[in-house]
């Protein structure tokens, strides 16, 4: 249920040019799947994606904008829209000005730094100059219960901004999500968007949204085994009950470690990158694990 389809008429189509100034009007025939279908979905995201114009949009050559658009006529599944131009978009005192008759969207956005502040579980303490790690463990080499926690730093960034639609798809599609390439400076991964949200605005008739991106920045990062620079990850210390032995040239497989007594142990042990067994006195490793999708930002056409 929904649009069919969006055609221009032949007919509806007019100019004009007085002392209220340069407009101009079409029409266009919006079809929909069913005669059950509402109004309401007469003018709506599915018709504009369909080819319906925007508010906002320019009409032609002519430098005119479109500011309405009404349904004039319907007959069972069919409808007419007609839509209207002017030489300037309209001007209103928008959510984001200051104060005075501005453009809605040419309003600076409202840009917020903030600091974000979360305690984290650590495993490893601070190794100077050096990529290893030391696990913090107990001096049987246990894992502290409770674990010690400590405080990590993100910095926190939300943009305001007007916009002429908004769409639910740019919702799920960077919600939760690191940033694929460089990002206004930033590395790969760096950035994480923790979701977009819009409000309706309405002023004089005409609407606009007010739309709010919301980011997490790791400015810190955390380096693995292999001294790469990682944000956003899951760290865990690499250690387990079992290890790889070589039963056969090139054949690896799994096998449980026993202590000298040939019983099972009570406690992982540290394994090498080689999964064997860690020599003691030997710095641990500890391996990161990306958990967030990776998409292009570049289409939200954000620029810091």
């Amino acid at each position: 249920m929904g649009v069919s389809s969006v055609n221009k008429s032949r007919r509806g189509r007019g100019y004009e040019s007085s002392s209220r100034g340069r407009g101009a009007s079409e029409i266009y025939q919006v079809v929909m799947d069913s005669t059950s279908d509402s109004l309401d979905k007469v003018i709506s995201l599915a018709s504009e994606n369909a080819g319906l114009p925007k508010i906002g949009n320019w009409f032609g050559s002519q430098n005119l904008y479109c500011v309405s658009r009404r349904v004039v006529s319907s007959n069972e599944n069919v409808h007419e829209v007609e839509v209207q131009y002017t030489a300037s978009f309209p001007f209103f005192n928008s959510p984001l000005s200051d104060g005075g008759m501005t453009n809605a969207f040419d309003d600076s956005p409202k840009v917020r730094w903030f600091p974000i502040k979360t305690r984290e579980t650590v495993m490893e303490t601070v190794q100077t100059n050096t990529s290893a790690k030391k696990a913090i463990v107990n001096f049987a080499r246990e894992p502290f219960d409770p674990p010690p926690t400590a405080d990590r730093h993100y910095q926190g960034l939300s943009i305001t901004r007007n916009e002429v639609n908004f769409s639910s798809s740019k919702v799920n599609i960077f919600t939760n999500v690191l940033n694929l390439g460089v990002w206004n400076g930033y590395q790969e991964g760096q950035v994480k968007c923790e979701g977009i949200s819009g409000e309706l605005a309405t002023k004089d008739a005409h609407r606009f949204w007010v739309v709010t991106y919301e980011f997490v920045i790791d400015t810190v990062g955390s380096r693995d085994g292999f001294n790469f620079l990682k944000y956003h990850t899951v760290r865990m210390l690499q250690q387990g009950y079992r290890g790889l032995v070589e039963t056969s040239p090139h054949i690896w497989e799994q096998k449980e470690f026993l202590d000298a007594d040939d019983n099972s142990l009570t406690m992982p042990t540290a394994l090498g990158t080689d999964g064997k067994k860690l020599p003691d006195g030997e710095p641990e490793w500890f391996t990161h694990f990306e958990i967030y999708k990776k998409v292009p930002f570049s289409t939200l056409n954000i620029r810091l």
